[in-house]
């Protein structure tokens, strides 16, 4: 009998608490949209020409507005004054009148193309603006060594590289090819020989010399609109958005972190709960909610939590390679949404033309599931049998480990299913999520590392040599 009660007590309680949560979801949807309704009557809106056409994520798009910008004789007919407040925003010194300097875009040097080269003949800026994509292989080391321009002699100490990234990130290795930064003089060098000067830009930067930009032009109706509207993308991509406000945006405030989880926890029941609440307005939180698209806004707050997991495990993985002297690969695929690559760590002699046939590797598949283990890299061997027949040897190798399995691209990998995703982005708010990634990602993958790290070495090296 004493059972019974206790368990009708718990049921009653329960009931008491999700009532409770529902009341407090719909006091805060109905706080969100008198916010939102405020924004709007001071005219924030969300409309923007350029995610119309191309996207805030475009790179190519982006490129060829800063370039435009730049170039003295654009289309914006205002001379060299956005040059000079470029110049002036980075420190940089030009050796020629500034009408003097010409901008391409795409610029191709046999091995690709240039995103942006400014040059005044006598210096030359080769730009690598880096959002979404990510570094290929030998990439600023192959535009360094080739950049030509007509009959012109270009000299080390006036080519210049600007790696131009959201956060003023680093190339990743992979990228330098031969060449390396030496971060104490700013410049790319290869075996101690200066190949360019060489420094870190971010979209940061950006923000602020088109801030400059448009006081400029503040009498020049539709080129101030246009800048504006560009300042708008830039702040889209930095996280630093000031539309009308988003529900998963207000939701994600520290102090609405409890109706965070619950949303989660409940998803799309929501309104069917609603439905059965008193004391409320219940057309109008339903109406909020299907204006809003709750399944949307579940997406983009898991986006966002998901984004913020990602660039954790990239940062502490970039320490953990660097202390065990392992090299990286894929972290620039990891920046904002483009996640679907693998992470992976590896030693300069696991590798055939400068690629790693094998490697630690963590990633998010198409599935949005997250896998970590030892993965064997058929991608970039496709058309070279001697390397297939290698990775074929090394698919063979016996390498064992507690609740991992096996596949065609992972030696051993373990992937954890959608209830796991879901249940990591509860307990990411109710524990922090450096807190949760750290626990559930980070610790696994370096035990996988230091247990296995001799093993793998020995069995690889071994067939790679024969």
């Amino acid at each position: 009998m004493n059972k019974k009660n206790d368990l009708c007590k718990m049921l009653l309680q329960y009931d008491i608490v999700n009532k409770n949560n529902l009341k407090n979801l719909c006091v805060g949807l109905q706080k969100f949209w008198e916010e939102k309704t405020i924004k709007k009557l001071r005219g924030f809106n969300d409309f923007n020409y350029i995610n119309l056409l191309r996207g805030f994520w475009d790179e190519l798009a982006h490129s060829r507005i800063i370039a435009e910008f730049l170039d003295p004789h654009g289309s914006h007919y205002q001379g060299d004054i956005f040059l000079k407040n470029f110049f002036d925003s980075i420190s940089f010194t030009s050796t020629t009148e500034l009408n003097k300097w010409r901008v391409f875009t795409e610029y191709d040097v046999g091995f690709g193309r240039i995103d942006i080269l400014l040059t005044n003949f006598d210096q030359f800026i080769i730009i690598e603006n880096k959002i979404n994509a990510g570094d290929q292989e030998s990439q600023i080391y192959r535009y360094v060594k080739n950049l030509k321009l007509k009959d012109y002699t270009i000299n080390v100490n006036k080519k210049y590289v600007f790696y131009l990234t959201l956060f003023g990130r680093s190339p990743s290795k992979n990228s330098l090819g031969n060449s390396e930064i030496n971060e104490d003089e700013g410049i790319l060098e290869e075996n101690t020989n200066k190949l360019a000067n060489f420094r870190l830009l971010s979209y940061k930067i950006i923000l602020e010399w088109m801030q400059k930009n448009k006081m400029e032009v503040e009498n020049i109706s539709n080129l101030r609109e246009s800048i504006k509207q560009y300042i708008t993308a830039i702040k889209n991509i930095l996280n630093q958005k000031e539309g009308t406000m988003s529900l998963s945006d207000y939701l994600l405030e520290s102090e609405n972190k409890e109706l965070v989880i619950y949303i989660l926890e409940k998803e799309e029941k929501i309104i069917d709960e609603i439905n059965e609440l008193e004391g409320v307005d219940k057309n109008k939180c339903i109406k909020i909610l299907e204006e809003e698209n709750i399944s949307k806004v579940i997406k983009n707050i898991i986006t966002k939590l998901k984004k913020e997991i990602i660039e954790f495990i990239v940062e502490k993985l970039t320490e953990f390679s660097t202390n065990k002297k392992y090299n990286l690969i894929g972290e620039s695929y990891f920046s904002n949404f483009v996640i679907y690559k693998p992470l992976s760590l590896y030693k300069n002699n696991w590798c055939k033309n400068g690629k790693p046939l094998i490697s630690f590797s963590i990633e998010f598949n198409h599935s949005g599931n997250l896998i970590y283990g030892i993965r064997l890299h058929h991608e970039w061997f496709q058309e070279n049998e001697d390397i297939k027949g290698i990775i074929r040897s090394l698919s063979n190798l016996s390498i064992d480990y507690d609740g991992f399995k096996k596949s065609d691209y992972w030696l051993i990998y373990r992937n954890f299913n959608a209830k796991f995703q879901k249940d990591l982005f509860v307990e990411s708010m109710k524990n922090g999520i450096f807190e949760t990634a750290n626990k559930k990602f980070i610790e696994p993958f370096v035990k996988l590392v230091n247990s296995k790290e001799n093993e793998l070495m020995q069995q690889v090296e071994k067939i790679i040599n024969n």
